[in-house]
């Protein structure tokens, strides 16, 4: 097996459940036990999974009445929070007895972040702005704080969305519908007084909106100190399907649109949260290695060098190195190939993928690299043998891994939902795992 060449210390968190809470909460006059949304006449963990799975749309069954934990006519994240609090023995009350604090919100400048931030992805600052381009950039800093959050942000174009994630809380991370222009956004965060993790994250891609950061509201104290960082770094250069491409959609046409699109919810963030990572995502909708789907100028040399791809702005690879790069390309130039029935030769498409590999290795020396093909599958035809040439540079080159992703779809025009992207995600961490991690 291929090792990994550059040590990594690295270990995966067991979660550990709590007994079951056999104190009530709140009862209404209706004789509604608030926290208890699967009727067993006890609040626990079982109750918080149920919550969460309602929230993200499962199909299951819920007492909504009951799980309406915050008692605001509503079910979201906020429920959920305050749920798993209070499991966790916070001294808080579910049901009608819940007040929210008024507490004074401080307004914190960007420049004002940086000494407790880490910038995040391909984010930049310049003029004391915090600008987001690249899908997955943004910030994220340590406060000690309790109540909601705020920030302002100008977003290009009709809108876009931005992602919130408290104290590394992937599950129940929070998407907030920005309008084109700048405005300021308040999230129901209900923090409990104390130090918290605090990530802001656009979540489109590039070609869909830009976004620029100018201010965070908090009602208490930045640290001083930065987040701990991770200590497993990723890197993902891909196409449609590692922007979350038509995700938020239960299938249909027409789902190229930032509304459709939570790259949160792609893939690689699903890979990344099972193995405890951060990752940087660089990809963009129907590009590739030698063409994109519909046209020649789509590779992805439009993007990979940049910070800021509308201006250009070079990106200092030396802020970001990674231990394990995934690249998942190829699929639209196999579809341009295919469709417009041109012959492309093996070797040429052989010798742009070992230009860009070659290029990923100067950068990040020491790193793994994984080339997948997925999620949506790639064949060999008559014009164009992508498969077969992946293979061989697998043998060729001992830090190269190949990988075949299964096919998944249930999105906009035939690309993976959420759920297919967990699967497709989870699978693609249990192979690096597996063949690169537990092989150091």
């Amino acid at each position: 097996m291929k090792k990994l060449k550059k040590g990594i210390c690295f270990m995966l968190v067991c979660a550990v459940c709590f007994g079951a809470l056999t104190a009530m909460a709140s009862v209404s006059a209706d004789g509604v036990v608030y926290g208890n949304c699967n009727n067993d006449e006890e609040i626990n963990l079982k109750d918080s999974l149920l919550l969460r799975q309602y929230i993200a749309k499962y199909d299951v069954t819920i007492n909504e009445a009951a799980a309406d934990v915050v008692n605001d006519g509503k079910i979201n994240s906020r429920d959920s929070l305050l749920l798993r609090q209070y499991i966790a023995s916070y001294d808080v009350v579910l049901g009608p007895s819940t007040t929210k604090p008024i507490v004074a919100m401080k307004v914190y400048k960007v420049d004002q972040m940086l000494a407790s931030s880490n910038l995040v992805g391909r984010s930049v600052v310049e003029d004391g702005v915090l600008k987001m381009e690249h899908t997955t950039s943004g910030i994220e800093f340590m406060a000690d704080c309790e109540g909601d959050i705020a920030f302002e942000v100008t977003c290009s174009g009709t809108g876009g969305y931005m992602g919130v994630m408290i104290d590394d809380d992937f599950d129940n991370m929070v998407r907030v519908t920005l309008t084109g222009g700048t405005a300021t956004y308040t999230v129901d965060a209900n923090l409990i007084k104390g130090t918290h993790k605090i990530r802001l994250v656009k979540v489109n891609e590039w070609a869909r909106n830009q976004m620029e950061l100018l201010s965070v509201s908090i009602s208490g104290e930045l640290t001083g100190e930065k987040p701990q960082e991770k200590a497993l770094k990723l890197e993902f250069y891909g196409d449609s399907s590692a922007v979350g491409y038509g995700n938020l959609s239960n299938g249909g046409s027409g789902k190229g649109g930032w509304q459709w699109q939570d790259s949160y919810r792609a893939y690689p963030a699903f890979c990344a949260n099972a193995l405890g990572a951060e990752f940087s995502t660089v990809a963009a909708s129907g590009h590739g290695v030698t063409t994109g789907y519909s046209s020649t100028d789509q590779t992805y040399k439009k993007f990979y060098e940049y910070s800021l791809v509308s201006s250009q702005t070079p990106w200092d690879f030396n802020s970001y190195v990674a231990d394990i790069v995934v690249i998942n390309l190829g699929s639209n130039d196999r579809s341009y190939y295919n469709n417009n029935r041109i012959e492309k030769p093996a070797e040429e498409f052989k010798a742009a993928c070992l230009e860009l590999i070659a290029s990923i290795r100067e950068k990040n020396p020491t790193c793994e690299i994984v080339w997948c093909i997925g999620t949506s599958y790639i064949v060999d035809t008559e014009y164009f043998q992508p498969l077969t040439v992946l293979q061989e540079i697998d043998e060729e080159l001992d830090y190269v891994h190949f990988k075949k992703l299964n096919n998944v779809g249930g999105g906009g025009d035939n690309h993976p939902s959420v759920s297919g992207s967990e699967k497709a995600g989870l699978q693609l961490a249990e192979f690096i795992q597996t063949e690169i991690l537990d092989q150091q």
